[in-house]
């Protein structure tokens, strides 16, 4: 009962900490996120892809929409609430959020099956909690499911011994599909955690059904290999890094040019080693203290708060320690696994730049130390209030920054959901251009906050994505290449570093929250110009950013500026 309780309030407290304000905060959708929607919502309505040419099954022959190249399992998993309900920011990423709490469930049993239920408990209330688990979480990116089914299958392998061992293939092949970024570590988790079964409970009926599971998943990644090798059409095998890779021969040219000529020069300064470099910088990196703690990278756009809190550097010094001490083989096993979710990111290219999606089954093995390091020292009641209190401070510092600040920095395309809704409130009589750099993907997010996806809408939607004119009824979209041109009889929105017409006297503007830099100007305008514009937006609360159900006064006097 006690645990029962416990889960109960985990799931809970996790849930909200997903969805709460989930219809305005992230407060936009990038691009990645919305092709599954999109892709999902044209399954459900036609049962094929917006270009009419893709089934969704066919995912499992690793076969992708046309010029996308996406993880496949997403797809379906949004289906079910995305496909049949209306689009909004809401149930766009709900289904992510629920994939999330389940991530955080599996992790619990997972820790408790390595260790005891006290360590679950921590670990699991730590992970619930940490700003990355919390951002990721409120996202449609695809390494959610990834996440979350490579840690169930672990957990399964790892509960169901014996025969029943084999329960946890699909789990792994599920979690294959849903993230190619962690393809390449499905084999060595498996092997690794095969073998610390093995270890740990060394029975014939363990060894027997370990070496089935292998050879089922080496089949399984032999029929993905050769998918690739006989698909028509690119693939993202040319992101692995490789000795002849453009910037790693341009690299060593200029060494040895600035370089006085020896013997040494050969030895020290050709492709290997300056590609064996980079895959050491990624990895001092990726251990970066500031990275980790102080301000993350430019995915996760938080920029001044790290993927884990200050306070956790103690409990993981602390976790590594102890666990060290007290249980090495375990500690060695969940180091390894550590060390195994940097593989992704450090056979990713030449860049050495950060990128925290290709490291996200790095997180669980961390929190999975800090929770230990925490068990260590929290057996004293006025320790454990002291932690208490510094994860609520740490926790409510992050939701600050998360809810009232990241809003207002524009990330997510945040300006194109305002351009959206400006639009809608367009007179059907009268044609509006909108100018963009990114026309196609501008038009994309017009349908989905528009939510103009409808059965009947699916041949011009089509039309438009194969070429021909993108346009929505009276609305058309172009790049910013065709030149801008204005008429009085048309309403032009274009993005503010297209090229400008010349007669750019009178305009209205859609700002840059942050600092009220222009992101589009508005000429021909007949929906604001009768309201009280504001010279720059400002003074903003939360309920500006549920911008869909704004009636046109309160939109054009928040967002609309002269």
């Amino acid at each position: 009962m006690k645990q029962f309780i416990f889960l109960f309030v985990l799931l809970i407290g996790s849930l909200f900490l997903r969805v709460a304000w989930l219809d305005r905060i992230p407060s936009g959708i990038s691009g990645d996120e919305l092709l599954y929607v999109l892709e999902a919502k044209s399954v459900a309505l036609t049962g094929r892809d917006l270009t009419g040419t893709w089934y969704p099954l066919s995912v499992f022959q690793f076969s992708y929409p046309p010029n996308e190249l996406q993880a496949e399992l997403p797809y379906l998993l949004n289906i079910p609430i995305v496909g049949l309900t209306s689009f909004s920011l809401f149930t766009a990423r709900l289904t992510s959020a629920i994939l999330s709490v389940l991530t955080i469930l599996g992790f619990y049993f997972l820790v408790r099956e390595i260790f005891n239920k006290p360590v679950a408990m921590i670990t699991a209330l730590v992970a619930a909690i940490n700003p990355w688990q919390i951002y990721i979480g409120r996202t449609v990116y695809d390494m959610v499911p990834a996440v979350c089914f490579y840690l169930w299958a672990m957990y399964v392998m790892l509960l169901r011994k014996g025969k029943y061992l084999l329960w946890s293939l699909p789990l792994f092949i599920l979690a294959f599909y849903s993230y190619i970024g962690t393809k390449v570590i499905l084999l060595p988790i498996v092997i690794l955690t095969s073998l610390y079964l093995v270890k740990e409970f060394p029975h014939r009926k363990n060894k027997k059904n370990a070496v089935i599971l292998l050879a089922a998943i080496v089949i399984f990644i032999s029929f993905f290999v050769y998918s690739l090798h006989i698909a028509k059409g690119a693939t993202r095998l040319s992101e692995i890094i490789q000795v002849d890779d453009p910037l790693i021969t341009q690299a060593v040219d200029s060494m040895r040019k600035v370089s006085i000529r020896n013997p040494l020069v050969d030895v020290f300064v050709n492709k290997y080693t300056i590609t064996s470099t980079i895959v050491l910088t990624k990895l001092l990196r990726t251990f970066s203290f500031d990275f980790l703690f102080a301000y993350g990278d430019t995915f996760y756009s938080l920029y001044s708060h790290g993927l884990f809190y200050f306070i956790d550097v103690i409990f993981l010094v602390i976790g590594v320690i102890a666990m060290f001490v007290r249980e090495r083989r375990k500690m060695l096993f969940v180091f390894l696994l550590t060390m195994m979710g940097t593989v992704p990111h450090l056979i990713h290219g030449a860049p050495t730049e950060n990128f925290t999606p290709h490291i996200v089954m790095m997180f669980p093995f961390l929190l999975l130390f800090i929770g230990y390091g925490i068990n260590e020292i929290i057996h004293k009641k006025y320790l454990a209030y002291i932690i208490v209190m510094a994860y609520a401070l740490s926790l409510g510092n992050f939701l600050q920054l998360y809810w009232f600040q990241h809003p207002l920095q524009g990330h997510f395309d945040f300006s194109y959901r305002v351009v959206s809704k400006y639009l809608q409130m367009q007179e059907n009589d009268r044609k509006v251009i909108v100018y963009s750099n990114r026309a196609i993907d501008m038009y994309k997010k017009y349908l989905f906050y528009s939510d103009s996806i409808l059965k009947e809408n699916m041949p011009a939607i089509r039309a438009a994505l194969a070429g021909g004119d993108i346009q929505m009824n009276n609305i058309s979209f172009a790049g910013c290449d065709t030149g801008v041109t204005t008429r009085e009889d048309v309403t032009v929105v274009y993005q503010s570093d297209c090229v400008l017409p010349t007669n750019t006297d009178q305009f209205l503007k859609i700002s840059r929250l942050k600092d009220g830099g222009d992101e589009f100007r508005i000429m021909g305008d007949v929906a604001c110009q009768k309201y009280e514009l504001k010279s720059y937006p400002d003074h903003f609360e939360m309920r500006d950013l549920n911008i869909e159900p704004m009636n046109s006064q309160t939109f054009c006097e928040t967002y609309i500026s002269l």
